[in-house]
């Protein structure tokens, strides 16, 4: 099986780190595209949970479901971590914003925060464009089924009245729910149709 392979080959990339055992490039670079692989997976379930969130679906999701998420995130994040290197500056950097979420947590109770901390560590030094396919892929997908559920009365449709018009929520709560999801949604296409520099993801929150 796989994954054992991939966890045996963690332990000894870990194993001759701490014992300053000089560690194979090749074996380092393949474990690191594994480990992107799965985060992207991890990360892309969230993201179609929190459209999710936002639609009229009213099916509760355990909170446990939500923790072991949460927990393979962050065994991820911190496994690429490892790999990465503690020297590099990125990690200490996203490990400073880390706190910061983890604070405004503590205040705010939201676990939305706990899943930034994770997505922050997690893609370091990851090539942007898997992170925008992932976005595009889960999110248009979760929306792409909202909407559908919506058109044919599988959840609620809201209408909203306002100053003589009629705006509908399309599955979504609001109807600026929806709209905020279809313009990140093209923002992102956008950012991968022209190739924009991984820099400009800053001004584009996940």
């Amino acid at each position: 099986m796989r994954i054992p392979h991939v966890a045996v080959a963690l332990v000894s990339v870990h194993h001759n780190a701490l014992e300053g055992v000089p560690i194979n490039p090749k074996k380092t670079t393949d474990l690191l595209c594994v480990l992107d692989n799965v985060f992207l997976v991890l990360s892309g379930i969230y993201m179609a949970f929190m459209v999710y969130t936002m639609s009229m679906f009213q099916w509760e999701v355990p909170v446990i479901a939500k923790i072991i998420l949460l927990g393979l995130m962050l065994l991820v994040a911190g496994s690429r971590v490892l790999l990465v290197g503690l020297k590099n500056r990125k990690v200490w950097i996203g490990a400073a914003i880390c706190i910061v979420y983890g604070g405004v947590f503590l205040v705010s109770d939201n676990s939305n925060f706990l899943f930034l901390a994770a997505c922050t560590i997690g893609y370091l030094e990851m090539d942007y464009r898997k992170i925008i396919r992932t976005y595009l892929i889960s999110v248009g997908t979760a929306l792409f089924i909202v909407v559908i559920a919506a058109l044919v009365g599988w959840v609620e449709n809201i209408a909203v009245e306002k100053n003589g018009h009629t705006r509908y929520s399309v599955g979504t709560i609001y109807p600026t729910d929806f709209a905020s999801l279809v313009l990140f949604l093209l923002l992102y296409l956008w950012v991968a149709l022209k190739k924009i520099p991984d820099c400009m993801l800053l001004v584009l929150p996940i």
